[in-house]
């Protein structure tokens, strides 16, 4: 993992940014939040930018996109999949972090639901479906409390 170019893809205030860093990954990151992104910017010294996932405004690729709790915040989650798919380069990988459609997201989207947030819940049918129709084979699904870890190539 050393050397890797990696997008964080919706990286807050780059918790998962600062431990790849931690990793001598080459980190990129990108949130929808200007301040998010900027406070990334600052404390970690990495390139961020303000964008959301339906239309990353990136023409690089990366050995790899992390993707770790913000798809549940997308208007078209599949439309993120599709652009983040894009640029992820030969044989590299895209590593997804969302919340699962069960119980446990049930009670997380009730926990956002009281800040007057509607997110998305997701199934194993639509990870592998949507994965597929982006150009991806989805390799490893694991459920981890009540999310979904999956890791798709390209095909």
């Amino acid at each position: 993992m050393a050397g890797e170019r990696i997008l964080d893809a919706g990286c807050g205030a780059g918790y998962y940014s600062r431990h790849l860093l931690a990793c001598g990954v080459n980190v990129c990151s990108t949130d929808l939040s200007l301040s998010m992104a900027r406070e990334t910017a600052r404390r970690l010294h990495v390139p961020a930018f303000v964008s959301n996932l339906e239309q990353l405004p990136i023409s690089t690729t990366f050995d790899a996109v992390l993707c770790a709790g913000a798809l549940e915040f997308c208007g078209d989650p599949a439309a993120a999949i599709t652009g983040m798919a894009r640029l992820i380069a030969p044989h590299g990988r895209l590593v997804l972090m969302l919340p699962a459609d069960g119980l446990g997201g049930r009670f997380y989207r009730r926990y956002h639901a009281r800040n007057g947030l509607d997110i998305k819940l997701f199934s194993r049918d639509w990870l592998s479906e949507t994965a597929r129709s982006s150009g991806m084979n989805l390799t490893q699904l694991a459920g981890a409390g009540f999310n979904h870890v999956a890791r798709c190539t390209l095909s």
